[in-house]
């Protein structure tokens, strides 16, 4: 629901319906969250419809990637409609908000009171697009929004109510993330410690010097996960921090949309080798880069059973089940040695 690469993977091309197609129509979503039903009128929607952006607003309505419940005032309910649309330019991310006061009655009608639309282009603006999403959003959306799971460790104790956790956590959301922020990661180190020894996450961000004293904490994470990553986060400055945060998330292409096949690529060889490092982490399956032997000579032992997306990930991407895989000892990124 809220991380960019999926809305780009299948953008929509806007096509010409006459404005009655929406009347009465219903928007389901996930989990226990009612029903959204437009009133059998839809003349509410016309300006909507007739502003520069109207095709836009169409797609949103008509065929929306992501529906999202948002916080809304007593009575009313609101939701946002999102999607990826093309255009000559690139493709956009528009994103129409509904706010809308339910029946008072069995029979009665439920009313639109407001209907805007917000169309982001660039990349920048649709990853801001996103992050507004995520603090709007219901928090019952938030949770079933699922993401690759991540941990960040480190807060700074002297700005206690700081905006920084939730920041990152709506960041880390239109990347695709599940984000758990620890505070006062220090004085908790060791139930950290035992927490990610108990279910690693794909990735760790320590934020220095906020997480100095959690290096054991951090050992019990990589000794448990032989695939997970711990990237480091030196800026001291909040501002500063999010964007090395962003930046270390484009070097992973969270933003970018994975392929939606495998490459066609000639089938190993019983006995042949070959090397990979991650691109991008999901949950059933990372996507894996090839590429050349690090010449390290460093290689563990067969760590399939601690590594299942990577596995899973060459499994896919080669179309036929590796016999081993070894991490590289010595590679900041994850590098891995497959046999087959």
């Amino acid at each position: 629901m809220f991380g960019l690469s999926g809305y780009l993977k299948a953008p929509h091309t806007p096509t010409a319906a006459d404005l009655q197609g929406l009347k009465s129509r219903v928007y389901r979503f996930r989990g226990s969250t009612p029903d959204l039903r437009l009133p059998k009128d839809p003349s509410g929607l016309a300006p909507l419809l007739a502003a520069p952006e109207g095709d836009a607003a169409w797609s949103a309505l008509s065929a929306p990637q992501g529906r999202v419940p948002l916080c809304a005032p007593e009575g009313c309910r609101r939701v946002a409609l999102v999607t990826a649309i093309d255009e000559v330019a690139g493709v956009a991310l528009a994103r129409v908000t509904l706010t809308v006061v339910p029946p008072a009655g069995k029979h009665g009608q439920p009313v639109l009171a407001d209907a805007t639309i917000e169309v982001a282009r660039g990349r920048d603006a649709q990853l801001g697009l996103l992050t507004c999403l995520w603090e709007e959003a219901d928090p019952a959306a938030r949770t079933a929004s699922g993401g690759v799971p991540a941990v960040w460790l480190g807060n700074d104790p002297g700005k206690p109510a700081s905006s920084l956790p939730a920041t990152v956590q709506a960041l880390g959301a239109a990347y695709g993330l599940d984000v758990e922020v620890v505070r006062d990661a220090r004085r908790r180190s060791r139930e950290v410690g035992v927490r990610l020894a108990k279910s690693p996450p794909a990735y760790v961000f320590t934020w220095m010097p906020h997480a100095v004293g959690c290096e054991a904490a951090v050992a019990s994470f990589e000794a448990a996960s032989e695939e997970g990553e711990v990237l480091v986060l030196l800026e001291r400055e909040e501002a500063d921090v999010l964007v090395e945060f962003a930046l270390l998330l484009d070097e992973h292409g969270f933003a970018d949309p994975s392929p939606d096949g495998p490459p066609a690529v000639e089938a190993p060889k019983p006995g042949e080798e070959r090397f990979f490092i991650k691109g991008m982490g999901s949950k059933v399956g990372d996507v894996m880069i090839a590429v050349l032997d690090c010449g390290h000579g460093q290689w563990g032992s067969d760590a399939r059973r601690k590594a299942p997306r990577a596995y899973k990930g060459i499994w896919a991407q080669q179309g036929v089940r590796p016999t081993a895989l070894f991490k590289c000892k010595k590679c900041s990124k994850n590098r891995w040695r497959a046999r087959w």
